[in-house]
């Protein structure tokens, strides 16, 4: 599948790109998500944004993340600054 964003795109709320194939065992990956942008995108354009160790949360992922936030444990936002052709 393909997304495009272009200048003044809304932001996106946080959201997994893809579904576990099991809701209550976490499996390893049976998906792989790249982004490759087309453009330098720095910061200040709003890049895609990422969580490590998120992919952990994402079974039910707004309860869950609401409960790492409370009890402190939610990993920051990396905001990777991306050159055209970059891959991620």
């Amino acid at each position: 599948s393909l997304l495009l964003s272009t200048p003044g795109s809304p932001t996106q709320s946080w959201h997994a790109d893809g579904g576990h194939v099991s809701l209550s065992t976490h499996l390893p990956a049976h998906v792989f998500n790249v982004f490759i942008p087309l453009v330098h995108v720095p910061p200040t354009m709003g890049p895609t944004e990422v969580r490590p160790k998120l992919h952990y949360l994402t079974r039910n992922l707004a309860p869950m993340m609401l409960a790492a936030k409370c009890r402190g444990t939610l990993p920051s936002p990396m905001v990777p600054s991306l050159r055209g052709g970059d891959g991620l």
